[in-house]
């Protein structure tokens, strides 16, 4: 069966991520962007200088990385935080953007000079935790991070994961191919409910869902569409 790239989907979604981040500020009023914050209530240059600051520490752990260098020693982030917020309090809304902006093309060059496994392996670095792959610490703070800090905004991060969907990517000569030689494959991606594939308006329907003012209370979720696929 064709195998496609991940990493070209994370980089899209590394882009995604900041184009997503940079809509919100543009949508900030001048008097939110030059607020000062407090330990308490952050101003949302608190909340970005802070993200950014983190995604600065996985770049490092990536050059370390890519230059088979000794990793960053790790840091209590109890500690850290709010000494991160006085530092970064009266930097001006510019600086902080631009750093932010810089931050995202680190990531995405750096993750075009891993490879498949780097990013998809699990176990594969020791300072991973959990053994989860690398590309969760990706997701993490690009996504899952601007969840947490983003949400007295109103804005919600949630992420759906389906099975194989009728699309080009699944329904090819390839597949045509396994299912006509009763390949065990076939067998193994047999999800729990009759239901051999689903379709894109299935997708399309939770999206809408997701995105409608009745989810207005759901953030913070991964939606496993799969027809009982990760269960069975």
């Amino acid at each position: 069966m064709t195998q496609h790239a991940f990493k070209p989907i994370l980089i899209d979604l590394l882009r995604q991520a900041q184009i997503s981040q940079n809509t919100f500020m543009q949508e900030l009023t001048p008097a939110e962007r030059a607020a000062i914050g407090t330990p308490e209530l952050w101003a949302a240059k608190d909340h970005v200088a802070h993200m950014t600051f983190w995604r600065q520490r996985l770049v490092l752990r990536l050059q370390a990385l890519l230059r088979k260098a000794p990793q960053p020693k790790s840091e209590d982030f109890e500690e850290l935080n709010p000494l991160i917020f006085e530092e970064q309090r009266y930097r001006s809304w510019s600086d902080i953007i631009a750093e932010s902006d810089q931050v995202y093309a680190d990531l995405i060059a750096l993750a075009d000079q891993l490879s498949e496994e780097d990013l998809t392996a699990f176990n594969r670095f020791d300072w991973m935790q959990e053994g989860m792959p690398l590309y969760t610490s990706f997701m993490g703070n690009c996504y899952e991070h601007t969840q947490n800090h983003l949400a007295q905004y109103s804005i919600r991060v949630n992420t759906i994961h389906p099975t194989g969907v009728a699309t080009g990517m699944v329904m090819n000569e390839a597949m045509a191919a396994l299912v006509a030689a009763e390949d065990v494959a076939v067998t193994a991606m047999q999800n729990a409910l009759p239901i051999p594939v689903l379709m894109p308006e299935d997708i399309a329907g939770a999206v809408a869902f997701l995105v409608s003012d009745e989810a207005k209370f759901i953030t913070g979720t991964a939606w496993p569409l799969d027809a009982g696929f990760a269960v069975r």
